[in-house]
């Protein structure tokens, strides 16, 4: 089983040579699970939002579950999605677990 076609070999050059090209650009709305990303060892700060402008809180705000809104006017620059916490517990809780999910403990 060891002995390989001339395609598969070809095919298998190429790949060792050129590398998996296809195109990584993603289209469409961006997933839903959780990017653990933000667990880079970057330094993450709060920064205020300019403005009047407002976030929903990633960790208490239960919107979804149709619980209530919690507002923020503090984001992480340095998350990919910019997500808006509240300075202390909420902040702490997102950039420090692995598994984020939001929880109705609050």
């Amino acid at each position: 089983s060891g002995v390989k076609s001339q395609r598969q070999f070809r095919k298998l050059l190429v790949l060792e040579l050129v590398g998996d090209v296809r195109n990584t650009n993603k289209k469409g709305r961006p997933s839903q699970l959780q990017d653990i990303s933000r667990l880079n060892g970057k330094l993450h700060l709060p920064y205020p939002l300019e403005g009047r402008k407002v976030k929903d809180c990633v960790v208490c705000s239960s919107r979804a579950q149709g619980g209530t809104r919690k507002r923020v006017k503090f984001y992480c620059k340095t998350c990919e999605n910019e997500p808006g916490l509240h300075i202390g517990v909420c902040f702490e809780k997102y950039l420090s677990s692995q598994i984020f999910q939001q929880q109705d403990d609050n």
